[in-house]
């Protein structure tokens, strides 16, 4: 009864845990119909290089590639937890 239990908690954990493949099959099309993929924060579609930037913030070595809505916001809210340690 006991393993019966913890093999269908592991399992339900498990299934909680793992990325949905049709939601990932549905971004991934979304990917492919833009030029340049989709935004990593609001998945906005990036079709022209004037629609985005890279964002250093997050990761230091490689920029993140974002919209220039998404990286102002993350800049603002950087500077104000910056405001906010100092």
């Amino acid at each position: 009864m006991t393993s019966t239990i913890a093999s269908n908690y592991w399992t339900a954990t498990a299934f909680g845990v793992m990325p949905n493949p049709l939601k990932l099959a549905k971004e991934e099309e979304r990917w492919d119909q833009h030029q340049f993929g989709l935004c990593t924060i609001c998945k906005k579609g990036l079709d022209d290089r004037a629609d985005f930037t890279f964002n250093y913030t997050r990761n230091k070595d490689n920029g993140t590639m974002m919209c220039f809505d998404c990286d102002a916001k993350l800049n603002k809210l950087n500077k104000l937890n910056k405001l906010k340690i100092d």
